[in-house]
């Protein structure tokens, strides 16, 4: 039986260190993936146990909103590359890796008035920065961030966390 309320249709939001980043051009994508080892043995035909042994969380965009912040962080820049009193964003040549704190927001299924969060404590841009000027289009490109694992935080907590809460979504105004 399908329960037209459990579809979830519509946009989402997302914040980059508490900074929302604007309009997003079709969504955002979270790629959960897991590697698993199998356990067979000579004795008995078939797998036997399995053990997850590994695990990745991404989360790809496509950034309809072409600032210098958001130049930055799909380039991977860190923050003191960009200055906000010059206009200047630098690149290049910076070995650290900037970490950022995800928040992605939106409709939950179910009930109208509840919001789905989903928090992700460090992410680094694994993929992103690619983008085109050209005459007759907008200006957009795809960042893939690399969820990490907070091993500050407990087993189970460590890559991200989805909460369905009270309140109608509404799009950031920050």
């Amino acid at each position: 039986m399908v329960t037209a309320t459990n579809l979830i249709v519509g946009a989402r939001d997302l914040t980059v260190d508490s900074v929302n980043i604007g309009a997003l051009v079709g969504g955002v994508e979270v790629l959960y993936e897991s590697e698993k080892f199998l356990h067979r043995v000579d004795q008995h035909m078939g797998v036997l146990a399995i053990d997850k042994i590994d695990e990745t969380v991404r989360v790809r965009v496509r950034m309809g909103e072409s600032t210098l912040e958001n130049l930055r962080i799909a380039m991977g820049q860190p923050s003191w590359a960009l200055s906000q009193a010059t206009s200047l964003l630098h690149i290049g040549s910076e070995t650290n890796v900037p970490q950022h704190a995800l928040v992605i927001t939106g409709k939950a299924p179910g009930a109208t008035d509840k919001t789905r969060t989903i928090t992700i404590p460090k992410a680094v841009v694994e993929e992103g920065g690619t983008h085109s000027y050209t005459k007759d289009g907008r200006t957009e490109y795809e960042v893939t961030f690399m969820c990490l694992v907070n091993s500050s935080l407990d087993a189970g907590w460590q890559i991200m966390t989805i909460q369905d809460s009270a309140g109608k979504f509404a799009f950031s105004t920050s």
